[in-house]
């Protein structure tokens, strides 16, 4: 995984698979392929765990609300953030940070 795609790609909020593809010089057909063959996971599976590692992060080391941790890891809504954090994590944003404290 080119160190550009790892760096920024999973924090935008539109992600689109065509649009890395072409950034890499790949099919998406064949991006998806080597992703599953190289890591197990999909690209879009990928990227989730990209954005929950980062939202832990943020949670575990800043004060920064919740909202504006969801926003800065790619997800523009926080009802929807807070549920895909817990489906990960199996804690809600805010019980994470408080098991941290």
């Amino acid at each position: 995984m080119p160190a550009s795609i790892s760096a920024t790609i999973w924090r935008t909020a539109i992600f689109d698979i065509a649009s890395v593809a072409q950034h890499v010089c790949l099919s998406p057909s064949r991006l998806s392929h080597l992703f599953r063959q190289q890591l197990g996971i999909s690209v879009l599976s990928w990227r989730e765990d990209q954005r929950i590692s980062q939202a832990k992060l943020l949670l575990s080391t800043t004060r920064m609300p919740i909202a504006t941790v969801g926003r800065n890891v790619g997800f523009d809504d926080q009802l929807y953030f807070s549920r895909v954090f817990k489906k990960c994590t199996g804690a809600s944003p805010s019980e994470f940070r408080a098991g941290c404290e």
